[in-house]
């Protein structure tokens, strides 16, 4: 009968809908309040596994790209980009290193 008023109702309801959601996950998302960290060291405690992870893709990297070369398995090579990237990284595993 009043097309405009059905065109009206829907975006009511939709826009009551979208508040509500938006006020329901605020309050559910209001509990994990923001808490800063009280020591920083005790997330650094450990920095040589992220060594340890430079190390091991400086050498896992070229090694799969040279298998990967050896049985001809793309078509294009990408073994300089893999070297780069291993050099790349090795250069970050000695710089990083506590002397």
């Amino acid at each position: 009968m009043y097309p405009f008023l059905e065109n009206w109702l829907v975006v009511t309801i939709f826009t009551l809908l979208i508040l509500g959601t938006f006020l329901f996950f605020s309050r559910y998302l209001n509990k994990f309040q923001f808490r800063p960290i009280d020591n920083i060291q005790s997330v650094n405690k450990n920095p040589d596994k992220y060594l340890f992870y430079f190390l091991v893709l400086a050498v896992y990297v070229p090694t799969t790209e040279i298998l990967i070369e050896l049985y001809k398995v793309r078509t294009k090579s990408e073994l300089i980009t893999s070297i780069i990237f291993s050099l790349l990284s090795l250069s970050f595993y000695f710089i990083s290193q506590k002397k």
